[in-house]
């Protein structure tokens, strides 16, 4: 449908025993609205495919996304933000470096913009999670375990709550 235009319907129907309702219509008018341009922000091997974004803002309306690339049984997970105001794009950083799968990242923005992201990992041939931060300034984290068990853990979520003393709160689905 285009930007704000009147779509009516009419329906009529008859069943296969021949019985026909009365025709019914009704109209309704659409309210698209374009969001701008569309931005690249999934720099990196652009042979790559890549899937399962996620995006957060930050305190200073950077949006922030994070996205896996590579094909299954060998991705990666990426980083990187956008600025609207100044409408610069960070250069990707790549937050997982083994051979591995890594996939399904979620992400989430705490106190004073340090960002949060969570993955699923395979590295030792069932799913467990991992995590790196960032602080001002985009200096990641080493990575960390959040979970490490025999057991499946995949499609992560994150949130960050924001009082005096932050915490990280993730769940996941477990077999």
């Amino acid at each position: 449908f285009g930007l704000d235009q009147e779509v009516k319907v009419r329906v009529a129907a008859r069943d296969f025993a021949g019985n026909t309702m009365d025709p019914v219509s009704w109209s309704f008018w659409t309210q698209m609205r374009p969001f701008g341009e569309n931005i690249r922000i999934s720099s990196g091997p652009t042979s790559l495919d890549k899937g399962r974004p996620a995006a957060c803002a930050d305190s200073r309306g950077r949006v922030w996304m994070a996205w896996h690339a590579g094909p299954p049984g060998a991705r990666d997970v990426y980083a990187a933000w956008y600025d609207p105001a100044t409408k610069t794009v960070a250069k990707a950083s790549q937050l997982t470096l083994d051979t591995a799968d890594q996939c399904n990242p979620a992400l989430a923005v705490g106190a004073n913009d340090r960002v949060y992201v969570v993955w699923q990992d395979n590295s030792r041939g069932n799913w467990d999670l991992c995590a790196r931060w960032a602080a001002e300034g985009g200096l990641w984290s080493d990575t960390v375990k959040v979970i490490d068990s025999n057991e499946n853990q995949v499609r992560p979520a994150i949130c960050v709550d924001q009082g005096s003393a932050p915490r990280v709160y993730v769940a996941w689905q477990d077999d």
